[in-house]
């Protein structure tokens, strides 16, 4: 849609309630088929669009008729990049409308017009975008025959990524299985704007297929791009022969040669010489748009710092480089994990052992030396108890005789030897005296 409509060409007031339910809050814009408005609704609250033939067209014949149908096709799409259609009919006052959801954002025709071209990621994402309910709309038969940055309307979704809507399926044209249009398009009809249209659609609209759209979409991916159509002439008419005869203009130097590519083969003059389907386009344009992934770099270099870890053979394939390096470097990564425990649990059981046998040593020796100190001490007290109150009587001189020791200490023989300790005489010894206490 463009700048806002003459009053004529709209058939309702801002204010008025429309169907009985829909408030018509204010306009839109306006477009080379119709008018667009915003209309709410009064139970819901919901904002609508709400679109309305040009009263010219309305009087032309088949209009209506083509104008229903088409738009009952639209509704059709579920593509998330077509904007849906909800109501299509006439009102009493005889303006047909198309009631579609509102998508609130900047057509890509205006952002050219205010930031100049676009990076070439973003454009060739765009067009991909669109490619998938153009590819839908073919599907169904439906060539949408007006592409081009004003019906792309760039929107945001719930988590701020961007999306793009393709807008004005209504003037859109239904194919018949043969590939012909339906008979409500009149050959001489003129559908779409002279920049973007195919050099078929130029010879005649009758016979427009969906290589027409192709064209077109690279028109739009040209202008994205450069900021230009890719053809231009100071009249109709030799626009019209730039369109039929001449190549299309360059695209600067800075755009990838991929991009060139994709152009060059949408603005093919031939047909058959372009992409086969909006689906292989979309293909080839993600293919385009997508970065270089940051994975195969990161593995690539730890290769070649670390080439033992990886044996396998550069392979052709990401995929299959990523398998040969994923198997070779798992036992890789868990033998270094055995060599480090063993170490750790040999020395834990060494210190272990060695700690269990100080311990049963010094238990040992506690034990030995406890009970070498009581025999000790009990035949210290025995020879002392047993020894008589006068000296004792040497013995008889023998030749075997031993010196006598008179130390009570050494009366008890040598507790190595194990030679009990000698038993008591019979001498008693008197208990001592018991105290009394005499109570005065």
């Amino acid at each position: 849609m463009s700048s806002l409509p003459p009053a004529s060409q709209i058939p309702v007031r801002i204010g008025e309630v429309v169907l009985g339910k829909y408030v018509v809050e204010r306009v839109i814009g306006s477009g080379s088929m119709g008018s667009l408005v915003a209309v709410r609704h009064q139970q819901l609250g919901e904002l609508y669009a709400m679109k309305f033939l040009l009263p010219d067209l309305v009087l032309a014949e088949g209009s209506v008729e083509r104008f229903m149908q088409e738009a009952s096709t639209a509704a059709r799409l579920r593509s998330e990049h077509a904007v849906k259609v909800h109501d299509v009919g006439q009102l009493p006052s005889g303006a047909v409308y198309m009631l579609m959801e509102y998508v609130s954002g900047t057509d890509l025709g205006a952002w050219l017009a205010k930031h100049g071209p676009l990076p070439a990621a973003d454009a060739a994402l765009y067009l991909a975008q669109a490619c998938d309910a153009i590819g839908e709309a073919h599907a169904l038969g439906i060539v949408h025959r007006d592409l081009k940055p004003a019906n792309l309307l760039l929107s945001s979704r719930a988590n701020g990524t961007s999306c793009i809507k393709v807008l004005d399926f209504g003037i859109s044209k239904n194919q018949r299985p043969d590939g012909y249009a339906s008979s409500l398009t009149r050959t001489s009809a003129v559908m779409g704007s002279p920049s973007y249209m195919s050099p078929e659609q130029i010879r005649s609209a009758k016979y427009v297929g969906s290589s027409s759209d192709i064209w077109s979409l690279g028109v739009v991916l040209h202008e994205l791009l450069s900021g230009t159509t890719p053809f231009s002439g100071a009249t109709l008419g030799e626009l019209c022969d730039a369109i039929l005869t001449q190549p299309p203009r360059a695209l600067p130097a800075h755009v990838p040669a991929s991009l060139r590519s994709i152009v060059a083969r949408c603005l093919e003059k031939r047909p058959e010489s372009r992409f086969a389907s909006a689906a292989e386009l979309a293909r080839t344009l993600e293919g385009a748009s997508r970065p270089p992934p940051t994975l195969v770099p990161t593995m690539v270099e730890r290769d070649r710092a670390i080439p033992s870890l990886v044996t396998a053979p550069r392979g052709p394939g990401i995929s299959a480089k990523l398998a040969a390096t994923t198997l070779d470097r798992e036992p890789a990564a868990h033998a270094p994990m055995k060599r480090s425990r063993r170490p750790w649990i040999a020395l834990g059981l060494v210190v272990l052992t060695t700690a269990a046998l100080g311990f049963a040593f010094l238990m040992g020796v506690f034990t030995t030396s406890t009970g070498v100190e009581n025999r000790a001490t009990s035949a210290a007290a025995s020879a002392v108890i047993s020894a008589p109150s006068s000296p004792p009587r040497p013995p008889p001189q023998t030749a075997s005789a031993v010196p006598v020791v008179s130390s009570p200490r050494e009366v008890a023989p040598p507790i190595d030897a194990g030679v009990p300790p000698r038993p008591p005489s019979s001498a008693t010894v008197a208990p001592p005296p018991a105290k009394t206490r005499t109570i005065d």
